[in-house]
């Protein structure tokens, strides 16, 4: 059983390295998603962009650091 689970947390670390990013995204993201929100924000589209790649870039930053 420990041989399994090793494996599938080798098979999702291939797939998402770090959990906290991909966190973080997911929630951006879903509040974005909430219908409130793209009503009360007109350039809503434009936010979740820079959002996104600022995450990005700050992630990115972090891991070259080490």
């Amino acid at each position: 059983m420990t041989v399994l689970r090793n494996i599938l947390a080798e098979l999702v670390g291939l797939i998402i390295d770090d959990w906290f990013f991909a966190l973080l995204v997911l929630l951006l993201v879903g509040l974005f998603a909430l219908p409130g929100v793209r009503q009360l924000v007109p350039l809503s589209g434009p936010l979740l962009f820079g959002g996104l790649a600022a995450l990005t870039l700050v992630f990115v930053a972090r891991k070259a650091r080490g």
